[in-house]
Parts: C-alpha cells; structure tokens; sequence
C-alpha cells in the first residue's frame, strides 16, 4: 500500500512551480494549526506545515488520461460535529452508472502525522475506496434509470451539505430540467450510519418544484466554517454568488438569487472557500502545452499579492483534469480533534494561544465570567436610574404641595380683603376692633 502511495506521489506532481516569497499558510489563514485537504479526481490528499514561500504539494497533482480516477465524478464534503466533541469526518461522495455512493471517510490521523514522512510537513494520499478500515460507504440506489441513460457524463451534477440538518443536497443539471435529492444521514458519528431518502423534486414537478433559475447555475461548492453556499452563472463572464446555507430552500425552490461577488473572464476551472482560504485554478494552453495556476490567498481580500501563487505546466495530450476537484481546509478545534483527540484539545488549544501571542495577535475569548460582570454593572446602572428617577419624583411632588398650599392661603387673604372692602360693615377691619377688657366689664 505504502508503495503504492510513493508511486503515486512520484508520477502525479510536476517539478516546475513558482511561488511568492516569504508568504506562509498560517499567515494566510491566521493559524498554525491547519491540515489542507486536496480533492483530485478519486485522489484525497492530506497536507500541513507548509514551509514558508512554498507551494502545497497538493497544487501540482497530476493524472494521465489513462488514469481511472479522470472518469470518477467524485465531490468532497468537510463533515464537523455541531456540540465540537468527535473529529470531523469527510462525506465522499461518488457517482457510478447505477448509484450514488456516500463514503463517510473517517480522518486516519496516525497515517498522516506518525507516518514515515517528514515530520514537520505531514503528507498522506488515499485513493477512492482504498483506505477501507475507516470509510463506511452508503450506496443509494435512487437513479438508476438517469445513470444508465446518460453514463459516465456527471459533469453538472453537484452536492452540498447542510450541517443543521444532517443532509446531502444532489443537485443534477444535465437533463433539461434540474433535479434534486436530499438524503439525511442517521449517526453520522458513530458506526450505526445509514442514510434516509427525504424527497426528490423536479423543476417541473407541480408539487415543491426545482426553479428554473437553478438550471443556469454551476460549479456549486460551500464553505463549512461560514455556512456560506457558492454557485457560477455565465453572463458574458463568470459570476460567482454567494448566500447563507440557511436560504438554500429559497435559492433552491423560490429562486433567489445570492449575492454576486466576482466575475472573472478567464478559464476558470474552480472557485472555493473554506477556513478563510480562497482557492482558484485558471488555466491556459500555448502549442500543445497547459499552464495551470492555483493562487491562494485570504477569503476578506481581493489583492492578489497577499497570496501565493503556484504554476506548473502539463502537455495536454498526455494529462487531463478530473470533473470534480475541491481544497477544504480543516483548522483551529478540528485540526486538535483529529490530531490529539478531545482529551488533548485544551493543550492544542494552549499550543495555538502562544503562536497568537508569539505574532502579537489577540484570541477573543467567550468568558461566561466576563459576561456576569457586565450583566451586574448594567443592572447597578438601571438601579441607579431607577433612584434617581424616584428621588425626582418625590421632590417634584413636595415642591408642588408646598405651592399649592401656599397659593391657598394667598387666595384666601385676598379674597378677605376684597369682601371686607366691598362689605365693610359685615367685614370689620380686625386691626380696629376693640379688644380690650374694659369693654366687657
């Protein structure tokens, strides 16, 4: 197997490649703790400490037309636990004549950081189906009829998964109309995995029908750590469209449309994110000769120059492309999960906080400590209004008495003394009364 693997790695990279210097992947995804994970064909490929200016090894895999993975319609899918306990696993999925093949690969962490390689940039390549002590694979026999009818020809059809639900989405656009299914997947976690067919729709279906935006759309991938959905249309150039994963019913059956990001003009084979990292392959051929080009670069920055940038050439005639490629990058908790497990994810953790620290960067923290303190300085802050607001309220209502009393009596007085000036004879002025004791004896 081992051989196999070397032989492999020897005749599928290219020996020519130019890159930017002095630009790493860590500084590129703002981390030190990332396995890339290169889809090509029926080819997995595993990789991680990059040396700095340095191409991924996996940007220069090769395959000759007489290869079988060239036939293979395979796409790759990073599958993370929602509650950050298990080690992702990745969903494979395959499409043969007769059936859809859902490969649940688990991630062998042992053939990929202890192999016999170097140490410091761990490297592991498996082909479809080989490494079968961790994959379970789940066949569906959903479409037989398409599959037989149309063959190998699997280059339109597409899959998504949705975590929250636990699905995959088939997405087929090489008949007239866009069909779709969505099959769950049951413990996906464990060895107990099988998976549920929840529907088929087609575009012309009266009941939850496929809208008819969908059939122009292409090249769908997403991002597992944005939960952000990509898709292509052509409108003179290439257009790429983003949207959550949580509109994807909308997209799909209301036919919005996401928003538009990009549009390129060259010939573009794929545009993907995944961690953070931008990955795009364009192409161009001169006198038999193919230049193939993978830049990487930050998912938030359109300047080429905060990236690296691989080229290496092929002779048409002899290599070719697969239908399907894919780079997804499994970092930061997931990266500790597979390598150390969940009993080594705190000092994983520790590991990634002093390479922050050794950059001068900050980790933000969900401190539930923190957030207490703010909580009780916000509750003093309203009891403290609410005082005030009561000591205002009492002193209004004293100063208000107080006038009002004082009013009454000034009112009486003048009310007196109009009466006695009006009816002096009823109203005797008091200061002429007489007083005194004499007056009684």
């Amino acid at each position: 197997m081992r051989l196999l693997l070397l032989l492999i790695i020897s005749i599928s990279f290219s020996p020519s490649h130019q890159t930017r210097a002095n630009v790493n992947f860590p500084d590129l995804l703002v981390t030190n703790q990332y396995l890339l994970v290169r889809q090509f064909g029926c080819l997995i490929h595993f990789e991680s400490g990059i040396d700095t200016g340095m191409c991924p090894r996996s940007s220069k895999l090769q395959l000759s037309r007489q290869d079988v993975c060239v036939r293979d319609n395979t796409n790759l899918h990073l599958i993370r636990d929602p509650e950050g306990k298990h080690a992702p696993k990745l969903g494979w999925i395959r499409y043969s004549n007769l059936q859809v093949q859902i490969n649940i690969l688990d991630i062998n962490r042992d053939a990929i950081f202890n192999g016999e390689g170097d140490k410091n940039h761990p490297e592991y390549i498996i082909k479809q189906g080989a490494d079968k002590t961790h994959s379970k694979i789940i066949a569906v026999n959903n479409w037989q009829n398409a599959y037989q009818e149309h063959g190998s020809d699997m280059k339109n059809v597409y899959s998504l998964y949705d975590p929250t639900t636990r699905s995959f989405y088939i997405i087929d656009n090489r008949f007239s109309e866009t069909k779709l299914d969505i099959l769950y997947i049951h413990n996906i976690f464990n060895n107990k995995t099988s998976v549920s067919s929840i529907g088929k729709f087609l575009q012309n279906s009266r009941s939850s029908p496929i809208h008819v935006n969908n059939k122009q759309r292409f090249g769908w991938t997403q991002d597992p750590y944005k939960q952000t959905v990509y898709y292509k249309e052509l409108n003179g150039g290439t257009t790429v469209y983003e949207f959550p994963i949580s509109k994807l019913y909308e997209v799909l059956f209301d036919g919005i449309s996401g928003k538009a990001i990009r549009t390129s003009y060259q010939n573009s084979e794929n545009y993907m994110v995944s961690g953070g990292l931008l990955t795009d392959r364009t192409f161009s051929e001169n006198q038999g000769t193919r230049t193939v080009t993978t830049s990487f670069r930050p998912e938030n920055t359109t300047l080429l120059n905060l990236g690296i940038q691989c080229h290496y050439d092929e002779l048409v005639k002899e290599h070719v492309h697969p239908l399907h490629s894919a780079m997804i990058v499994i970092r930061d908790d997931d990266y500790c999960l597979i390598r150390y497990g969940e009993k080594g994810l705190k000092a994983c953790q520790n590991e990634r906080e002093d390479w922050f620290a050794v950059k001068g960067l900050v980790i933000e923290h969900e401190d539930p400590i923190k957030w207490l303190i703010v909580t009780i300085i916000i509750l003093v802050m309203l009891l403290v209004l609410l005082l005030v607001y009561v000591y205002w309220l009492r002193s209004t209502f004293v100063f208000d008495t107080e006038n009002s009393r004082h009013d009454y009596e000034t009112n009486e007085a003048s009310l007196f003394v109009a009466k006695q000036r009006s009816f002096p004879s009823v109203y005797p002025d008091p200061a002429l009364l007489d007083v005194s004791v004499d007056k009684w004896n």
